[in-house]
Order: C-alpha cells, then structure tokens, then sequence
C-alpha cells in the first residue's frame, strides 16, 4: 500500500525521503512549481550550517533518487474516498488529464500562510521579516543606526516569529554592529537550542524590554526599522482540504490532533497523519523530527499489508436500523457507511471496522438502539450497573 504526501515543503521532503528509504511506495503532491516551500525564501536559520536554500536543494535531490517516490508538482486533491488502507484519491495537474491514486495512509504537510498586519507607527520604516530576509539575502542593507523588532504588539506571537526576531536580531547585531531593540510581552523560546540563542544574543548586546499594558502603538518609536511580525495563518485550502478528507481543525483554523497529549500525528480518522507547521508551532529542527514522527507511524501502519482492528469496535443490528442518518452525522472518525444488506433486504449503517476508534459516539446516540459497542453492550452495561 503506497502513501499519499500532502504538501512538498520541507515537512513532505523529509517524510517522503524516510518512506523512500524504507521501500515504501510514495505519492507527492505539491501545489506549486517547485518542492521547497517557505524556507527557500529565508536568509538563514540558526544552527542549521548552511544556507536554507541549500539545505532543501540537498533534500530535494536526496529524494528525487528514490524510484519507489513519484513527485507531482502544480497538483491538488480535489477527492478522496475509502478509509484507512484503502483511500481512493484524485489529483488534479496543470496542463495534464486528472490521476487517480489507490493508497493506504496520508500525510498532510502543507505548512503555513503568513500576513503582515498593518501598522501606523511614527517611524521611518516599517518593514516585516518576510521585506527583511529579502534585505539581508540580497545586499539591500548599507548602514543602520538603530532596528526595534515588536513582537506580539497585538497578539502572542507564534513561535515561529519569535525564533525569527532571535535569529534576525542576532545577525544585525554581529554584521552590522547596530543597536538593536526587541519589545515584546513574552517571547517564546521553547525549543532545541533556542534557549541558547536566546542568551546568545543578549550577550551580544540586543535589548529585551517588555511592553506588558503598554499601548505600543501609541508610542513615539525612533529608530531606522521597525521590524515587526507576520500572522502565522493556516495555508491556503486548510478548511476545503479538511472538509474534503473529513479531519478536524482547532480554534485558529490550523489542523488538530486527535489528542494533542497522548496522540501527536494523529488526526481524527484513522490513516490520515499531519507532519510540521500545519499542526504544530515550532522551528525547524522540530519540524524536521515532527515529520520523521508522521512518516514512521504511517509506515508502521502499513508495513504488515494488514489493518489491525480494536476489538472494542461498534456493530449495527440491521434489523433494528431506521436509517435516519444519526450515526453517519455524529462519527468524528467517518468509520460508518451506507450498504444493502441482503440477510435483512434492506439499507442499513455499516461499520468500518478499521476505521472505527471505539469511541461509543454512534451507539449513545442511534434513537432505535441498532448500535452496540463491543465489550459494553447495554446489557453488560446494565448488570455492571444493577
């Protein structure tokens, strides 16, 4: 069973490069013309040794050597059906006739969209890090005085941002020995090494002040850049791609694991996986070991050619069914389907055996008591009771 690979950012990179080690038949759809993402626009990230740039070149090359990993560009998903280990999907390809894939698991990986919000500020200029990376990976900067970096001026900032002020903070400061300023109610730095960078530049001298209460953009700001962050925003087509795979999203409209604690990667419908910034708020080193998550429990899942199935499963009395759709509706998994039922001779809600997590929803709530879950059928229920 092959699988299906949302997304060919550095997140679908590095999954679709470990299912490619592993012999594992892989499908990778990337909207765009080339693999790579947001980070063949960044200057440099901290720790990583080489250019950003370089670094996905060296993936994407990496990963072009596997036979067993076929790589769509200017590609969407436009439909997908069946359930874990036997999804059906259809691809539609600029200047080329739809394909269909039979696979048995996917990955979503399509990163994140980014907004510069706007900001009336009496300084010289107001720029984002997006306008600063392109300053700096471009030779546009000759001489600053002084930059202020504002951090979460509306909102907590993710992140992701805050890494990036670090970062761009620490690099002004070392090649261009300019004061550098970052007001900010509570920066994040939670993360591999970024503790480290974070005392890496007060050290070289970057002021951190907190601005908790203050209207910020009331203030009278001198300096030659005011640096401030982007909105981290799910990517463009999260909410028809959920709508269209049946998986759920938080508050933010990002994609939310089926239990953010004991689950990471995993969604709400058995065989669909999320991998990177589409679901978590991190650097790239945890993007990077996000992804080898998602990509190693897919495989495992697949590895045997077989679906295990939970014992504790739901099953429908046909007889007893009403067909009033209740189960269908309520199912967070989409583990139930319509079928004839020849012993009855009649439609009637099936179970999806694999599909189904057990979690009783369906049973609780069918008003003609046609369902049951295993192991706690109502009369077992009722004894434990009594």
């Amino acid at each position: 069973m092959s699988i299906l690979i949302l997304g060919g950012g550095i997140a679908g990179i590095t999954a679709a490069t470990y299912l490619g080690e592993q012999g594992q038949k892989v499908a990778l759809i990337e909207r765009e013309e080339g693999l790579g993402g947001r980070l063949n626009n960044l200057f440099s990230v901290y720790d990583l040794g080489i250019s950003p740039k370089d670094f996905v070149s060296r993936q994407i090359t990496k990963l072009k050597k596997f036979s067993n990993v076929d790589i769509f560009t200017c590609a969407e998903l436009i439909e997908t059906k069946g359930h874990v280990g036997n999804f059906n999907s259809k691809l539609k390809i600029k200047n080329s006739k739809p394909v269909k894939i039979k696979h048995g698991a996917i990955i979503i990986a399509t990163g994140v969209n980014v907004s510069a919000p706007k900001m009336d500020c009496n300084s010289q200029k107001i720029i984002n890090h997006t306008h600063l990376e392109d300053y700096i990976s471009n030779n546009k900067i000759k001489r600053l005085s002084k930059v202020i970096f504002l951090c979460d001026f509306a909102k907590e900032d993710s992140q992701i941002i805050a890494l990036s002020t670090l970062k761009n903070a620490l690099l002004l400061r070392e090649k261009l020995r300019c004061e550098v300023s970052v007001l900010s109610r509570n920066i994040k730095v939670a993360g591999k090494k970024f503790e480290q960078l974070y005392t890496a530049v007060r050290e070289k001298g970057v002021i951190f002040s907190a601005v908790e209460g203050v209207d910020v953009e009331g203030l009278h700001l001198i300096c030659d850049w005011l640096v401030i962050g982007e909105s981290i925003l799910p990517d463009h087509g999260t909410e028809v791609l959920s709508l269209t795979l049946g998986v759920e999203r938080d508050k933010q409209g990002f994609f939310q694991n089926n239990n953010v604690h004991f689950m990471p990667n995993l969604s709400n419908r058995k065989g669909i996986f999320f991998a990177g910034a589409c679901h978590i708020d991190a650097g790239l080193n945890d993007i990077l070991d996000d992804s080898l998550t998602a990509a190693y429990a897919a495989h495992n899942l697949l590895e045997k050619n077989t679906i295990e199935i939970d014992e504790k499963t739901a099953e429908v009395d046909e007889e007893k069914c009403a067909l009033c759709l209740t189960c269908i509706r309520s199912c967070p998994h989409k583990a139930i389907d319509i079928e004839f039922s020849r012993e009855v001779g009649k439609k009637a809600a099936k179970i999806v055996e694999e599909a189904c997590f057990g979690c009783g929803i369906c049973a609780s709530l069918c008003p003609s008591r046609a369902i049951q879950l295993r192991e706690y059928e109502d009369e077992k229920i009722l004894k434990l009771i009594g």
